[in-house]
């Protein structure tokens, strides 16, 4: 659960502050001032499958996956699972104990 939090956390903060993107969840109002905008978030999180749905495959190119948090959780999900698999440090595989 932690491995997925501070995926989403750097994925947030990847779209907003990375090159390319930004104005995804802190907006200039009409006042000029910084404000939290969940909707602009939101679509970002839906904008794969919406596009998918769409026929539109971009955003799972290679290329794009810096902005798809969907291949960040399973990118995470697969090194999750490699580390599940090995053996202890302390343990070797030929050990019949």
């Amino acid at each position: 659960m932690l491995g997925v939090l501070l995926v989403w956390i750097l994925w947030i903060v990847r779209i907003e502050f990375g090159p390319g993107l930004g104005n995804i969840w802190l907006r200039m109002d009409a006042s000029g001032c910084r404000v939290f905008n969940l909707q602009g978030m939101w679509a970002m999180l839906i904008a794969p499958w919406k596009e998918l749905a769409a026929g539109r495959t971009w955003l799972w190119w290679p290329s794009y996956w810096d902005m798809n948090v969907w291949v960040w959780l399973g990118l995470l999900g697969v090194f999750l699972g490699f580390q599940q698999k090995r053996p202890p440090a302390d343990q070797h595989i030929d050990d019949k104990d």
